[in-house]
């Protein structure tokens, strides 16, 4: 869910990268644990600083220029500031290797039901910060609000989306604990991560059946159009 550290006043300049930056510490911390890592898990913390500057490190251990992260995410060919590496550098390289781990199974196509949940996780960390934050995104649902529902067909309930009543998203793994408003299925689990990665066509799967969309469609509509501003304003690393 989004704490209420996300929740205060974010310059719009500087949202797309905390969207990423709140999502890579997200997707992190949860490749800790599923890889057993669990002592480095506690590390990753995103915090917006001064001059363009963003730490993924609670100790300040990986602190990036804006763009330098970008470039990070979209090449895997960027280095954190060097001086903010030497305060640990044993530390500094682990968290590294985390992020560099992390970002292989973007171009995995054989996911596992936990890789692939990871993803979705990721990806709902970034949706649920940029869309409680962005001008634009709080336009485009104004009053409208609801929990979508996210399934793969004939397997699980990969999790949901919910924007709230005060205007502020959240999300969750497994099955939510309220009726959803929306549901999503993925005829499989290979359709499930293009979408996640952002590489269906919104417009011809739900009519050749890889995508089936049930319930309130204007609230369908609305986060579909926030999901590809999404996907136009943060890299990613395999667009």
């Amino acid at each position: 869910m989004v704490s209420a550290s996300e929740i205060l006043d974010i310059d719009q300049d500087r949202i797309v990268v905390w969207s990423l930056a709140q999502s890579l510490c997200k997707g992190a911390r949860e490749y800790c644990e599923m890889t057993g890592r669990h002592a480095l898990a506690m590390y990753f913390r995103a915090k917006l600083l001064d001059n363009g500057k963003v730490s993924l490190c609670s100790k300040h251990n990986l602190v990036f220029k804006d763009y330098n992260l970008f470039k990070a995410v979209n090449t895997g060919f960027a280095l954190p500031q060097i001086s903010s590496c030497w305060k640990s550098p044993v530390l500094s390289v682990k968290l590294l290797y985390i992020l560099t781990e992390m970002r292989k199974l973007y171009f995995l196509e054989n996911l596992s039901l936990e890789q692939l949940s990871l993803l979705f996780e990721v990806n709902m960390k970034a949706y649920s910060v940029y869309a409680t934050h962005h001008i634009s995104a709080k336009g485009i649902f104004k009053e409208v609000h609801g929990l979508i529902c996210f399934k793969i067909a004939n397997s699980c309930v990969l999790g949901w989306l919910l924007r709230k009543c005060n205007g502020v998203w959240g999300y969750g793994l497994g099955k939510p604990l309220e009726k959803p408003s929306v549901v999503i299925v993925f005829q499989d689990i290979e359709l499930a991560r293009k979408g996640i990665l952002g590489k269906l066509d919104h417009m011809l799967d739900p009519v050749f059946g890889g995508v089936s969309i049930f319930g309130r469609i204007p609230l369908a509509d609305r986060f579909g159009y926030i999901a590809r501003m999404i996907y136009q304003d943060l890299p990613s690393p395999n667009k």
